[in-house]
């Protein structure tokens, strides 16, 4: 019997039950999670609130899939348009599964747990064992930096697995080469050796161990156990049955390589960085096979890198500007608000490699080094050469190596960032683990590191008691407990917000942004409720807090601790809750004494509906009932009016209403003749009915009123004089128009006259004054008033209203230069590229001497990636203009869209 026990210790670990104890592995990882998640009862922070948020558009969008419809896709792809949608994806298909929730969501991160340790222990096995792979996945398993944010719904963890994936079938598709045998020639023998033979392969599990000596294999005459022989497995007939070079075959290299394709379009599917960790490996393997002559293989890796494109071209070609732009938010001006050191600096170089050892923990990378040292040292002790481990560690260091200078060159500086290194430093440090050999010994070692990480993973992830002073030690922040109080408000919030305007969406102004209240965290529990409610930060710029207050009809505040606000908001705060135009809707005590919450709701909304009697078998249009405006009011100020309207919800909804202030008598003065040629005899006031925000049941046979308070914006050089409204009707979904029968209601417009208090105007009427800045060239100005605007509308629908009301008044009037430049506007901002094609060829057409209507053109060409079509347009802008440096840009971006990289640099150095 004992003899029959030793013979199955030697029977070596297969890949297929190394299989098993993955499989193990994960469902161990997913019960620990669950109960990490069963008992936590905090709030999403900042990011995950904001990535949870991205997969319940993901979720909203899935639920109505046109999958044959180009316009479906365009718009599905436009759903996040800076960050791709992978883990957003995956998330959203989970919550149509089960149901939409914040710890339903973290379902979708087992698969990438799964993912990430199928990826770890085909590394293994590939390079080394399956005792390898198996050490490594379970280290996986056991890395601080790795369970600390699986718990977390953050893009690092599945970005780790994706790159985990895609480089587990880069390093398949690269052990199909068939001069790897002779470019890794095998360790001599083990009766060539000079010592005795090798004993018997490794045992099944973790390690394997046979014999029985507790004399550790670094000082036996052993240079290294089996699960080590660094030499190339499949060289030697190992490894997983069917693949390797003495396979032969040429289809399993391309199957290899599509394998890599795919992988690496998902990952980039998953998030940008995953180019900066296999940019190199990529291009080490190119230059091998070019080297080499080996055309097959370079075709197959070009190939493959072709295919990835077909997987995450159709999300990046949609959304590139703008990935650009949040791009250098996200790092450059990120890393300067937060102090991050400069690239110049030693610290930038060498802020991963002080917080590596805690993502990967002490006692593993202490042992792990030590094993690789010891079996180093035997070697050169014996005189003897360290194995032929060649392109194996190479490859891997190779890896680590352009991981972690990539992660280095981004100036924005993050523990989490590096990641993705873990699971290749789990195969090395699994490799340190095993140089100490099959015995007892070097078992025990290994057994003891495990369940002291695997105490430490308790200490770190649940409140036990004793352990918290160890815990709170952390430098990384890598204790993360679960919150046992609840008692968060936010869904109570969102429910005040609702039952006060049940036929409204509501906008709250968050002021705080601690972990617990956010803009992000309001904004996600308003959308878990039919995103009737969003939450966004305003109160931030000095120069905006009156224009923030006069937009929003709803704020939140607290007390005590604000978190990271900038000093302009308490300001805010002040004008919120002492400034009178804000009534205290509900308060609620926050847990653990964090506070009192506070949400303010404005003492005169600005739109408020009523229900009223059933619809009658004429009444299927809508009515402006009355306006209230004052009596008079001079050019150029806001000017308060109020629209009464009723009619039915489907009408009602839909409504975009084309308004317009006209001269109906000037004042008669001795200059008439001259004000009347140059000033204004009318404006527009189109917008959408109750300013996009009506929620109304479309099936209801009830009549609705609505009261719509805003401002008008009379021109500064408006006439002097009466003018009454002309009104028309616009079905934003079916196109249908009709006039409207308007009150006899007038008003005059004089210079002496005071301007009475009026809220901010509607935003398709900032947006149209903003295209005379558009037309001069003022950028900054735009983009700055833009994103300010943009905070007041969460779903942007003022663009729509604009655009079809821009659309509706250019058929009657399609010369004037201000409504085509501010319908260019809008369909930019909407990235409707047919649109703003459209608009910006106007704009050419109508105003040729501007050399910015040329610029914009050609901007638009280049976003189609069409840098032929857009060169015409910058000729000619330099032409009329060649001082200004963006037109010079223009022109070196379409040389470099058209491969010219010798022309784009000549362009750009001088702008340097």
């Amino acid at each position: 019997m004992a003899e029959s026990r030793e013979k199955a210790k030697d029977v070596p670990l297969s890949w297929r039950r190394g299989l098993w104890t993955i499989g193990l592995l994960w469902i161990a990882i997913a019960i620990a999670d669950r109960l990490w998640f069963a008992l936590d009862r905090s709030v999403p922070t900042w990011d995950p609130a904001d990535y949870l948020m991205g997969s319940l558009r993901y979720w909203q969008a899935l639920q109505t899939p046109e999958w044959l419809s180009g316009t479906w896709w365009h718009d599905f792809w436009q759903v996040r348009s800076k960050i791709p949608p992978l883990a957003y994806v995956a998330a959203a298909l989970v919550q149509m599964a089960i149901r939409t929730g914040p710890e339903q969501a973290t379902y979708a991160l087992l698969l990438f747990s799964a993912v990430l340790l199928l990826s770890a222990y085909g590394l293994g096995v590939l390079l080394f064992s399956p005792a390898v792979g198996v050490w490594a996945a379970a280290l996986c398993a056991l890395m601080p930096g790795l369970y600390r944010f699986r718990l977390e719904f953050l893009l690092d963890y599945p970005l780790t697995a994706a790159i985990a994936a895609s480089f587990c079938c880069l390093t398949l598709w690269r052990s199909t080469d068939p001069s790897l045998r002779s470019r890794l020639p095998l360790e001599p023998s083990p009766q060539a050796s000079d010592g005795p033979a090798l004993p018997s392969p490794p045992a099944p599990l973790p390690g394997g161990e046979g014999s029985k000596s507790l004399k550790p294999a670094i000082y036996s005459s052993v240079p290294l156990p089996p699960e080590l022989r660094l030499t190339p497995r499949f060289a030697r007939g190992e490894g997983v049955r069917g693949w390797g070079p003495d396979a032969g075959g040429l289809l399993r290299q391309w199957l290899a390589a599509i394998a890599f394709g795919l992988s690496l379009g998902l990952a980039l599917l998953t998030k940008q960085p995953a180019l900066f960790f296999l940019a190199l490996p990529m291009l080490w393997l190119g230059v091998a096979a070019l080297v080499q002559r080996a055309w097959g293989r370079l075709l197959q890796l070009l190939a493959a890198t072709l295919l990835s494109a077909v997987v995450w071209w159709p999300w990046y070609s949609t959304n590139w500007f703008l990935m650009l732009t949040a791009g250098k938010r996200a790092t450059i001006d990120s890393a300067a608000i937060e102090g991050d050191p400069v690239l110049t600096s030693l610290d930038a170089w060498t802020f991963y490699l002080e917080v590596l050892p805690a993502l990967v923990s002490w006692p593993l990378l202490g042992v792990s080094l030590l094993g690789l040292v010891l079996a180093a040292g035997w070697h050169l002790a014996k005189r003897r050469s360290l194995p032929r481990i060649g392109a194996q560690s190479r490859w891997l260091l190779v890896f680590l190596v352009g991981g972690y200078v990539m992660s280095s060159l981004n100036v924005n500086k993050d523990g989490r960032y590096i990641l993705p290194l873990l699971p290749v430093v789990a195969v090395v440090s699994a490799c340190g683990l095993l140089a100490w050999g099959r015995q007892r010994w070097g078992r025990q070692l290994r057994w003891a590191l495990a369940v002291a990480m695997a105490i430490l993973s308790g200490i770190y992830l649940f409140p036990l008691v004793p352990a918290q002073a160890i815990a709170s030690r952390s430098g990384l922040g890598l204790r993360h407990w679960p919150e046992l109080a609840g008692g968060w408000p936010h869904a109570e919030v969102v429910e005040a917000a609702i039952a006060a305007e049940p036929y409204l969406q509501a906008n709250i102004g968050v002021l705080p942004s601690t972990p617990g209240v956010n803009q992000h965290n309001v904004n996600y529990f308003g959308a878990l409720q039919g995103f009737r409610v969003y939450g966004r930060q305003v109160g931030v710029n000095d120069r905006d807090l009156g224009q923030d207050a006069r937009s929003m009809s709803w704020f939140l505040t607290k007390t005590g601790e604000q978190g990271s606000v900038p000093a302009p908001q308490a300001e805010m705060v002040q004008l919120v809750e002492t400034g009178g135009e804000f009534d205290l809707q509900d308060s609620w005590e926050l847990p653990r004494s964090r506070g009192t919450l506070k949400l303010y709701r404005r003492g005169e909304p600005f739109v408020t509906v009523e229900e009223m009697g059933p619809v009658s078998a004429d009444g299927d249009r809508i009515r402006l009932e009355s306006i209230e405006i004052p009596a008079t009011a001079p050019p150029g100020q806001p000017v308060p009016v109020t629209y009464f309207w009723s009619g039915p919800a489907e009408q009602l909804q839909g409504a975009i209403v084309l308004l317009q202030w006209q001269l109906v008598e000037s004042d008669r003065n001795s200059l008439e003749a001259q004000a009347v040629a140059e000033g204004s005899t009318a404006w527009l006031h189109d917008r959408g009915l109750g300013a996009g925000r009506l929620l109304l049941p479309r099936d209801s046979d009830r009549n609705f009123r609505v009261l719509d308070r805003t401002a008008t914006l009379p021109p500064a050089n408006a006439i002097a004089g009466t003018y009454t409204l002309q009104a028309s009707y616009l079905n934003r979904a079916t196109g249908e128009s009709y006039p409207l029968a308007v009150p006899d209601v007038s008003f005059r417009i004089d210079p002496a006259a005071t301007a009475s208090p009026a809220p901010e105007v509607d935003l398709p009427t900032q947006l149209r004054q903003l295209a005379s800045s558009l037309r001069q060239g003022d950028l900054d100005l735009v983009f700055r008033e833009v994103g300010r605007i943009n905070q007041y509308d969460p779903t942007q629908d003022y663009l729509e209203q604009a655009a079809l009301a821009l659309t509706y008044r250019l058929e009657q009037q399609p010369d004037n230069l201000d409504w085509i430049y501010a319908l260019a506007l809008a369909r930019v901002q909407q990235q409707d590229v047919s649109g703003a094609l459209a608009a910006v060829q106007k704009t050419t057409q109508f105003d040729p001497k501007n050399p910015y209507a040329h610029a914009y053109l050609a901007f638009v060409r280049l976003y189609q990636w069409k840098p032929n079509a857009a060169q015409p347009s910058i000729d000619s802008a330099l032409a009329l203009d060649p001082s200004i440096p963006e037109f010079q840009a223009l022109n070196g971006v379409a040389a470099l869209m058209r491969g010219n990289a010798i022309a784009a640099w000549k362009i750009a150095r001088p702008l340097l």
